[in-house]
């Protein structure tokens, strides 16, 4: 099996270099960049499982990175970690995509166990998004309806295999409690 990609986008070069060497040792193929605009040029060039890259990198922030490594690579699962971490910029990171929010100082481990939690998740995805009809004779195909949210895109995959029942959890302008049964 091939070792799982990961872009580690990072302007602090020994943190970068510390959690690199980590990764690689629990057999991630890690490649690195230095500034947001690094990073957005190795995500256009090459393919990733997953970027982790800090939200404060100069002209060219984690954001940025967030939103283009999601149009460019839209099955990537992306992890933000700052020292600046607030309420706020968390909520945009995950509105805009993000799978995890961690704060510095990011522990090895840490990181790890969120690395794996985000494969996992791309696996549960990719084992239940079966391909054909949605209810009533319509073709959708979940991830390319914009608007959708993961939870919106799951109740999508789930109908397509005939399950129903409650997603619960808060998702924009609706709070939990939807009942998907198409």
């Amino acid at each position: 099996m091939d070792k799982l990609r990961v872009l580690l986008v990072e302007d602090d070069a020994a943190l970068s270099t510390l959690l690199a060497l980590e990764l690689r040792h629990r057999d991630f193929d890690v490649a690195t960049a230095k500034t947001g605009e690094r990073g957005i040029a190795k995500i256009g060039s090459e393919p990733y499982d997953i970027v982790v890259t800090d939200l404060k990198l100069g002209e060219v922030d984690g954001l940025t990175v967030l939103q283009k490594a999601k149009q460019e690579q839209p099955e990537c699962e992306v992890i933000l970690i700052t020292g600046h971490g607030s309420i706020d910029t968390a909520v945009a990171a995950m509105r805009a995509g993000a799978f995890d929010y961690l704060t510095k100082p990011v522990q090895p481990e840490e990181l790890a166990i969120v690395l794996n939690k985000a494969l996992e998740h791309g696996k549960l995805i990719g084992e239940v998004d079966v391909q054909g009809p949605v209810s009533g004779g319509a073709e959708a195909s979940a991830s390319g309806v914009k608007g959708l949210n993961h939870r919106h895109q799951w109740g999508i995959r789930l109908s397509r295999v005939g399950a129903s029942g409650p997603i619960s959890g808060r998702t924009p302008g609706v709070w939990g409690g939807i009942c998907w049964n198409w």
